[in-house]
């Protein structure tokens, strides 16, 4: 009895606990949610608050995406609603506006999982959010999203209510609603979609991101078969039309040309920018009303889409990329691109562009100077056995010819020399990060993840303003709807090179450009430093790259296969194609003045004999003939030695006499150089070759009584190094 008792007075604590929990529940969710009310006109409004986005010259820029392009539900396929709902809510025509059973599932599965694994929001919850609420987590929004929904159930039918949130959803790509995503994914009216169609719209939503078909044709298949699934489990198509849809295949659409002219891809880029940088949306940043002002140039970008869009700049299955960048304010004055990903997000590999920046920079910074020589020869590193391109080596040569034909040998060797951790921390420096098992390989571009546009345009901007980094970005400043500004981009520099090892690198990369892989571009009437690169196999290429830059701008191009499947001719590499791009939009921009030169950089002679025969970098000396002088930059951090080639090439003991009716003359020549003896009217009368020891000379007593004798000491190509004083003879 006594038992019975305890558990009854327990059970009415628990209750009463209960009770109170709810009432406490009850009261939290009235004041949360007190002052949210249903406004219909805001959800049934065709136009909501569209983002403004303003040029270089806070002029609006034009765009041709339309906020609620709204379709009725008798024009929207039944198959499409059965696809959301079969993903989204199966219990969308049953339930009030909140599904008790999912929630209740949905909190038993994150409470095991330890964290907020998956929600319990119906299509009218979803609806309720997208509207009038935040995307942030926290009970309040939760409880606001419910009161919402239920208030929406009580006003609207269900037709009406999916119709609203397929007209309402975001499907990335600055694609809004139902209409749009049909035209541009498929080019169809929504009422036309088939069911495979309706199932990859179904797929996109969660994260347009990752599953959107502009992205990834293989994700969206995946999900795609998952919703497909999903509407035959629950009896919205039979087995027939389930693998009738499951063999429905997939092309990626391509950009209209009319579209890329008004400016798409930068605007693309733009909101997703702002999305990241304010931590929403896509769709928050193009309804809340923002401000938006870009680096965008109407001008430079014509003359883009003008390179783009030329039928004599154009290849058969290649994607292509420009991008434009001013080096003042790292801001980006146009871009261009068949490719559907962010270039802050299009990791590929970048192939030769990559050595400027892996190999000869750490080199350069070192103390290396762009002539000094490298052996170029076939060679193995460990494990690791690269070669050059066609296995053409240029045994001795400057870094600078060896960057110029592209040496793959020589950027391996030099990597080596300075060492991995060395160069990898200095690439990281200039914005590019490595993966921990990243080797030798990367001195070709060779890296486990790739880079981005983003970050080549920033490395290479490094270089053109002597070696300070600044960020790159599309976006200068964001407004909120009010006016007030809430974001300003930072072009605070960094030094990374210093201004000597910039300046360097940048006269080796103006040799590609002119003699180089790149010396398509030797015709333009302006310095322009570039690199190529190219990615392929035997089968073709997928990457093509010029990466450039002038004193003013810095360009991108690219032309390759996203996805890989369609390799392009082998003949298609960073010195064709992207190259031309390149000079044909350079020669449509202002002409820019040339590079500066550091007050620390200056030009020095040096002994080319000892550069030529010993492969070192020594001064001429006063003896050094002119033959043997070379030009070469150099800059006040360099410490050379001055040449004593030369300091020898007279012996002391050069001597003559008069003998019994004749002239002796003698000497000891050493291993360097042959000598020739003249006479006070220049002629050789005597010649001596070089390492012969000690000589003697007998010559015939001159008709003179006064004769002079000169040693004349010369190289193996008889070029003249020093005269001597004369010898006098008197013969009276």
């Amino acid at each position: 009895m006594k038992a019975k008792k305890i558990t009854k007075i327990v059970v009415l604590v628990l209750l009463i606990m209960l009770v109170f929990i709810i009432v406490g529940v009850g009261f939290y969710a009235f004041f949360a949610t007190k002052d949210t009310k249903l406004d219909k006109n805001a959800l049934e409004s065709k136009n909501e608050q569209i983002v403004q986005i303003k040029d270089v010259n806070l002029k609006n820029m034009e765009y041709n995406f339309k906020l609620k392009e709204f379709v009725p539900y008798e024009k929207i396929n039944p198959y499409t609603v059965y696809a959301f709902v079969s993903l989204e809510d199966k219990r969308f025509f049953t339930h009030n506006g909140l599904d008790y059973k999912r929630i209740i599932g949905a909190s038993i599965n994150n409470l095991k999982a330890g964290y907020y694994k998956e929600g319990g929001s119906t299509i009218t919850q979803q609806l309720a959010k997208n509207v009038f609420l935040s995307s942030e987590k926290s009970i309040d929004r939760k409880l606001k999203e419910a009161k919402l929904s239920l208030e929406i159930e009580k006003n609207y039918s269900k037709e009406e209510i999916i119709t609203i949130y397929l007209n309402t959803i975001y499907f990335g790509h600055s694609i809004y609603g139902i209409k749009q995503a049909s035209n541009r994914l498929f080019n169809k009216e929504p009422i036309d979609l088939s069911i495979s169609e309706s199932a990859i719209l179904a797929g996109i939503v969660k994260n347009p991101l990752k599953n959107s078909p502009l992205n990834s044709v293989d994700n969206a298949i995946s999900r795609r078969n998952l919703v497909l699934k999903l509407m035959l489990d629950q009896n919205y198509i039979d087995e027939s039309e389930y693998n009738h849809a499951l063999n429905e295949t997939f092309e990626k659409p391509t950009i209209k040309e009319q579209e890329n002219k008004q400016n798409i891809p930068y605007i693309q880029v733009v909101i997703s920018e702002c999305a990241k940088i304010l931590g929403i949306s896509e769709k928050d940043v193009i309804t809340k009303g923002y401000e938006i002002h870009t680096y965008y140039d109407k001008n430079k970008q014509e003359i883009l889409n003008s390179a783009y869009f030329s039928k004599d700049l154009c290849v058969d299955n290649a994607e292509k990329m420009f991008l434009l960048a001013d080096n003042v304010t790292g801001g980006v004055s146009a871009y261009i691109s068949s490719l559907n990903y962010s270039p802050y997000e299009y990791r590929r590999q970048s192939a030769s562009t990559l050595k400027p920046l892996v190999a000869y920079a750490p080199a350069l910074e070192k103390g290396l100077l762009p002539d000094c020589a490298i052996l170029d020869e076939k060679q193995s590193f460990g494990e690791y056995h690269p070669k050059n391109y066609q296995n053409a080596y240029l045994g001795w040569t400057s870094l600078r010819e060896s960057i110029a034909v592209s040496s793959n040998i020589c950027a391996v060797k030099l990597l080596n020399q300075v060492g991995k951790e060395y160069a990898f921390d200095l690439l990281n420096e200039f914005g590019i990060a490595l993966d921990k098992n990243d080797d030798l390989a990367t001195a070709l571009g060779g890296t486990t993840y790739g880079q981005t546009p983003i970050e080549l345009t920033r490395a290479y901007m490094t270089i053109a303003n002597g070696g300070l980094k600044q960020d790159v970005a599309f976006i200068k400043a964001i407004y909120d709807r009010n006016g007030s500004l809430i974001y300003k981009h930072n072009n605070d520099k960094n030094r990374v090179i210093s201004a000597e090892s910039a300046y360097f690198l940048t006269d080796m990369l103006l040799a590609v450009s002119s003699k180089g892989t790149a010396k398509k571009l030797n015709t333009l009437p302006f310095d322009v430093a570039s690199k190529t690169g190219t990615c392929g196999n035997q089968n073709g290429n997928y990457d093509a790259w010029n990466m450039s830059y002038t004193s003013t701008h810095t360009l991108c191009s690219w032309y390759g296969s996203a996805d890989y499947s369609l390799q392009l001719d082998t003949s298609i590499s960073g010195g064709t194609y992207p190259t031309i791009a390149t000079k044909y939009i350079y020669s449509c921009l202002p002409k820019p003045k040339g590079f500066d030169i550091p007050q620390s950089v200056y030009n020095a002679e040096i002994d080319k004999f000892s550069y030529d025969n010993y492969h070192i970098i020594e001064l001429a000396s006063e003896n050094t003939p002119m033959e043997y002088r070379k030009n070469i930059i150099v800059s006040d951090k360099c410490s050379l030695p001055t040449s004593s080639y030369f300091d020898d090439c007279l012996p002391d003991d050069f001597n003559a006499i008069v003998g019994d009716g004749e002239i002796i003359i003698t000497l000891t020549s050493n291993d360097k150089f042959s000598y020739n003896i003249i006479n006070s009217s220049n002629e050789v009368v005597g010649n001596i070759k070089k390492g012969s020891g000690f000589v003697e000379i007998i010559l015939p007593k001159p008709k003179k009584h006064i004769e002079l004798y000169y040693l004349v000491s010369l190289t193996d190509d008889n070029i003249v190094v020093k005269k001597s004083h004369p010898q006098v003879v008197i013969t009276i």
